[in-house]
């Protein structure tokens, strides 16, 4: 898997995750929010999220561990998992639409059409149509059924889609063609009348969500019609994944610019959140916060590769390669635990003074485990380089497989004594302003 690919599939499967994880918390938080259309957001917002959560990540553990004797039951698992929140999203869209097609087209028959069983129902189909074929496909492997349901369902579920949104879009042409003609007659009868336009926000989500679903599935559809015409292998992963989860990250900012009701919602939890932490001296800046989870994401992501493309790859296993793995997982949980720790430090009250609570030491020893693990292992990396470049004679004798261990083993050793030490004092009430001081000013020193 291309590493533009990589970084790119995780970025977006967190932001999927994220998003709809957001979506599906808001709309169940809030009773007035329990509506029949909210209903089908929270279905789609579920497919969406177990395709953020499971469709990238198992493709990529996949290819780490391809090379073994049952890769190919391993590919179909895989393909598995996609298939069902892939088209359980697909079927979860087109309810949404046909619910807001019957809602436009045809108002006065919405109230009997949709009631709440009706909504049930079509939510149960939704998930029971991906959930059949997923289990029809472990008692019948058979390759050309699979392309035949892809390829039929792909196509309908794109026709299906064009025509309903073709029609809510003729529909709300010609409302807005008469209301212009009202308004123009009011207009003339009435000098400074001013009539205000329609609101159209719910037509902008459902073209925004309706066109990027369209451009992702057009690139499964040729790849549909390439299996069943026999030609060479689709092996255009690279692009599908990437673009599948793409789609599911994209619907739940759609919700949030785009739907009034959750967009409205959304406003009043971040004013109430911006509200709470004034309250608990919320003192550092928006953008420090921003920047910080945003390096933080970027540095999981980026250690998080590196780790993995070290440890499936035999002939990256050397010596020099071991400390750049070391490093790397000190670096990840740099990006695990530093801001975010710090964020919940800030928000649980009282800032991040010292005193003999949790919240108020417990982010400061994350940041010195982590963080001191980070140098000194940049320490024992620089190490073995100047050994290999100034006594290149001796590195082979000095830089052993063993010594190489025992390095990378005190590069985590001091920093974990460091941190147990300083609990212990905290927790038997010991003074220990003192030995932080100075041990804190030793270390930065020495490693600078």
């Amino acid at each position: 898997m291309e590493t533009w690919s990589t970084i790119l599939g995780w970025t977006l499967s967190i932001v999927a995750a994220a998003g709809n994880s957001s979506i599906i918390f808001l709309v169940c938080g809030k009773r007035r929010l329990l509506t029949k259309i909210n209903a089908f957001i929270i279905s789609l917002a579920v497919a969406d999220l177990g395709v953020g959560a499971s469709v990238f990540p198992s493709q990529f553990f996949y290819e780490i561990v391809q090379t073994s004797h049952n890769s190919s039951s391993r590919c179909w698992n895989i393909d598995r998992i996609r298939w069902l929140f892939g088209y359980a999203s697909v079927t979860s869209l087109c309810s949404l639409v046909l619910d807001r097609y019957v809602a436009i087209v045809t108002p006065l028959k919405y109230l009997n059409f949709m009631s709440r069983g009706r909504v049930i129902q079509m939510i149960f189909v939704s998930w029971a149509i991906p959930v059949g074929f997923v289990i029809t496909s472990f008692f019948l492997l058979k390759r050309n059924f699979v392309i035949i349901f892809a390829m039929f369902w792909e196509i309908f579920s794109c026709c299906f889609l064009i025509f309903c949104f073709s029609s809510i879009i003729l529909v709300v042409y010609k409302h807005d063609r008469s209301s212009a003609t009202l308004a123009k007659q009011l207009r003339f009868n009435h000098r400074g009348l001013t009539v205000s336009s329609q609101d159209r926000s719910a037509v902008t989500m459902m073209a925004i969500v309706i066109v990027v679903f369209l451009v992702c599935y057009a690139i499964y559809l040729r790849c549909s019609l390439v299996s069943l015409l026999h030609y060479p292998r689709c092996d255009d992963k690279v692009y599908k994944i990437p673009m599948l989860v793409l789609n599911s990250a994209i619907n739940p900012w759609a919700y949030a610019f785009f739907k009034r009701d959750i967009k409205r919602e959304m406003r009043k939890s971040l004013r109430y959140l911006s509200g709470y932490l004034e309250n608990v001296h919320y003192k550092m800046e928006t953008w420090f916060w921003v920047l910080g989870w945003v390096l933080s994401v970027l540095t999981i992501t980026g250690n998080a590769f590196i780790i993995s493309l070290v440890g499936r790859n035999r002939p990256l296993r050397t010596k020099t390669n071991a400390f750049i793995a070391s490093l790397a997982v000190a670096d990840f949980l740099v990006g695990v635990g530093v801001v975010p720790s710090l964020f919940f430090c800030e928000i649980s009250g009282g800032g991040c003074k010292w005193s003999r609570a949790w919240s108020s030491w417990l982010p400061d020893l994350i940041r010195w485990l982590f963080g001191y693990a980070s140098a000194f292992n940049l320490c024992s990396l620089v190490t073995d380089r100047y050994i290999a470049i100034v006594k290149p004679l001796k590195y082979v004798t000095c830089v052993t497989p063993r010594r190489v261990i025992q390095m990378i083993f005190l590069s985590w050793a001091i920093p974990f004594g460091f941190v147990t030490t300083t609990f212990f004092l905290v927790l038997f009430r010991i003074e220990y302003a003192g030995f932080i001081n100075a041990s804190t000013m030793f270390f930065e020193v020495a490693s600078c």
